[in-house]
């Protein structure tokens, strides 16, 4: 694992959130189709289920959100794997950084440490989840 990957924790976070949404979404809007009129005229010989397609269609696109869900999860749950295999200097600086999404001014003064440690301790860090 190396930086690039770690800093795709928030991104992929949040847009684990919105599939979630999407996905509980089109479960509602699959609970509010309404029901085919059936008023005796004849429509021809063809037989056409719209609700049934538009159905069809709607659990598609949430199994699709579902799918994609469960991915950005697993690559959530990668990092955070890699990230609780540190020393616990390592680690606590990892999570305010990439989890967290801190700034680099705050994860010092939150850690104690100068600006130059800091960045030694995150380069270590990087250095050991590249070997994970």
């Amino acid at each position: 694992m190396n930086k690039e990957e770690l800093k795709r924790y928030v991104p992929l976070r949040e847009e684990a959130e919105e599939l979630k949404i999407l996905a509980e979404n089109m479960e509602e809007d699959s609970k509010t189709l309404k029901a085919v009129v059936m008023d005796g005229m004849p429509k021809g010989n063809s037989v056409n289920d719209g609700i049934g397609n538009l159905v069809a269609q709607v659990d598609k696109v949430k199994r699709m959100y579902l799918k994609k869900y469960d991915e950005a999860l697993c690559e959530l749950y990668k990092i955070e794997r890699a990230i609780e295999k540190l020393g616990e200097t390592e680690r606590r600086l990892m999570r305010k950084r990439y989890i967290e999404n801190k700034q680099w001014e705050d994860i010092c003064v939150e850690l104690g440490y100068e600006w130059a440690q800091t960045h030694r301790i995150h380069a270590k860090a990087l250095r050991e989840i590249k070997m994970i």
